[in-house]
C-alpha cells in the first residue's frame, strides 16, 4: 500500500478451538521518512526490542476477552518504504492464552475504534479482538469494566509505541496517509468480523423435515 511515510505493520495472530484463525493489525509510521533497515525489526521485535518488550503487558490487558480454547501465537512485523515495498520482516513468538471463564462462539469480538485528529471514515480505524469469553451486562453489552481494561491496554500498548518519529498510526487507503492515533473507543456492544467469520466452517448440527 502507498502511504506519505514509511512504515511499520503489526499483526497478532492465534486461533480460537484449535484450528480457527484470528488476526488484527496496527500501524506505525515513522514520520521522519528515513527508509526501513533490513534487519532492524528483528531487534525491535525481539522479547527485549522497543516493540516486544511490550506485547507481554498487552495480552494481560487483554487476554481475559477470551477463553483458554484462544491463543495468542506470534507477531509479524512487516516494514513499508513510500513506495509501499516490504524491505523487512521479522515474526515475534512471545505467546499467551486466554483467561476468560465463559465459552461463546468463536466469532465474537471487542471492537476498539481509533480515532485520530483527521476527520471522516477514512481517518478512522478500528481493530477487533478476539472475545468468545467477553463479561456481559443483563442487556448482552460487554461490561464497563471489559471496556475500560481493554481500552487501558490498547493505549498502553500504542503509547509504549510512540517514539520520536515513530507514531502509531490509521493508514488510509482512500487518502493515502497515515494519520496519528490520538485516543481509542471500545465499544460496549459485541461484534463480528465478516472476514473472520467467513472463515469459520459451518457444520449443520441436525437437519429436520418439516412435515
Amino acid at each position: 500500500m502507498l502511504l506519505d511515510f514509511p512504515y511499520t505493520r503489526i499483526t497478532h495472530r492465534g486461533k480460537i478451538y484449535g484450528s480457527q484463525s484470528w488476526s488484527f493489525s496496527f500501524y506505525i509510521a515513522d514520520t521522519s521518512g528515513t527508509p526501513p533497515v533490513v534487519g532492524a525489526l528483528a531487534v525491535l521485535g525481539a522479547p527485549a526490542g522497543a516493540f516486544g518488550t511490550l506485547v507481554p503487558a498487552f495480552y494481560t490487558g487483554i487476554k481475559a476477552l477470551a477463553s483458554p480454547q484462544c491463543t495468542y501465537d506470534t507477531q509479524l512485523y512487516e516494514a513499508f518504504n513510500v513506495a509501499g515495498t516490504k524491505v523487512d520482516e521479522f515474526v515475534g513468538s512471545q505467546s499467551a492464552i486466554g483467561s476468560g471463564g465463559a465459552l461463546g462462539p468463536a466469532q465474537i469480538a471487542l471492537v476498539v475504534s481509533l480515532r485520530t485528529g483527521g476527520f471522516g471514515r477514512s481517518a478512522r480505524g478500528r481493530v477487533y479482538l478476539p472475545a468468545n469469553a467477553l463479561a456481559c451486562t443483563a442487556n448482552g453489552n460487554a461490561t464497563a469494566a471489559a471496556c475500560l481494561n481493554t481500552a487501558n491496554a490498547v493505549s498502553a500498548y500504542l503509547g509504549g509505541m510512540h517514539s520520536g518519529p515513530d507514531q502509531p498510526s490509521v493508514a488510509s487507503h482512500k487518502t493515502g496517509h497515515l494519520e496519528k492515533i490520538t485516543k481509542v473507543i471500545v465499544d460496549s456492544v459485541p461484534d463480528t468480523q465478516r472476514r473472520r467469520r467467513d472463515k469459520i466452517v459451518s457444520v449443520a448440527g441436525s437437519t429436520v423435515a418439516v412435515p
